[in-house]
């Protein structure tokens, strides 16, 4: 699900991103600027809003608990993202960032996934550049070191 962080669309990446400069993605400026004003008015920009609607304007974040934050480097959300994740931390949060380089919105659930040889799972190349970003988990690491002699 897109982050829903920042509803005012300062951002460098909330100017780069839009249907009028080119961009392809699912999710563009025009998408969000029409989601949030569906959510809090037209104006909102310019007025009081609750962290709680647009949680990119509160001040302190302290006593949140650890938080993980994954968005793509070529989408709408990566400022407000990493701006959120710095507030994050320097409230005291744990807080885990990751930019997926070439990442698009929903990047992280709409490439299809296989299993090679070894049993890892292993992500698919996504986007016209071929590139990957090469996630591999084992399926089962304590498998691999069962019955081995300790030494």
């Amino acid at each position: 699900m897109p982050q829903k962080l920042d509803d005012c669309h300062r951002t460098t990446s909330s100017q780069q991103f839009s249907a009028a400069r080119g961009a392809i993605d699912s999710w563009v400026r025009e998408t969000n600027v029409y989601a949030w004003n569906a959510i809090l008015g037209e104006g909102h920009e310019e007025r009081e809003v609750s962290i709680y609607e647009s949680p990119a304007r509160a001040d302190d974040l302290r006593g949140l608990p650890q938080t993980f934050i994954d968005v793509g480097g070529c989408e709408v959300f990566r400022d407000a993202a990493i701006a959120y994740a710095s507030t994050l931390l320097a409230g005291g949060v744990s807080t885990e960032l990751h930019v997926w380089p070439g990442g698009y919105t929903a990047t992280r659930i709409s490439r299809p996934r296989r299993r090679s040889r070894s049993g890892r799972v292993r992500r698919e190349p996504s986007g016209s550049s071929g590139s990957s970003q090469p996630v591999v988990h084992a399926r089962n690491p304590a498998a691999r070191t069962a019955g081995r002699a300790s030494g």
